[in-house]
């Protein structure tokens, strides 16, 4: 992926250094925006940034994610990163989703 050729993704949700193989450290953040799981990375630059699981998956297989757009998890599991379960909406229409139940196939 552009300014991070560090690092692959699987498309089960996994980020790994191209470094040393390595799947890299995350963590759930906590708060009312908690429930999603954030990665460090260092881009090539050197600079060193937070990112959403969910918005790099989609990026390093999908694309830029244009402004105004957010990533819904299909499944509400926010920790739950895998391509298939992810996908770009509106914030008004994650919003929407977020208040329906869920009903998993």
């Amino acid at each position: 992926m552009k300014n991070y050729s560090n690092y692959y993704a699987t498309e089960q949700g996994i980020i790994c250094s191209k470094l040393n193989d390595k799947q890299m450290r995350v963590w759930t953040d906590k708060g009312t925006k908690g429930g999603y799981m954030r990665v460090k990375l260092t881009r090539d630059d050197g600079k060193r940034v937070h990112w959403r699981v969910s918005r790099f998956i989609y990026t390093y297989f999908l694309g830029a994610i244009p402004g105004g757009f957010e990533i819904d998890h299909i499944d509400g599991n926010r920790t739950n990163n895998a391509l298939y379960n992810l996908r770009m909406v509106t914030h008004e229409q994650n919003i929407a989703l977020r208040d329906k139940v869920r009903v998993i196939a």
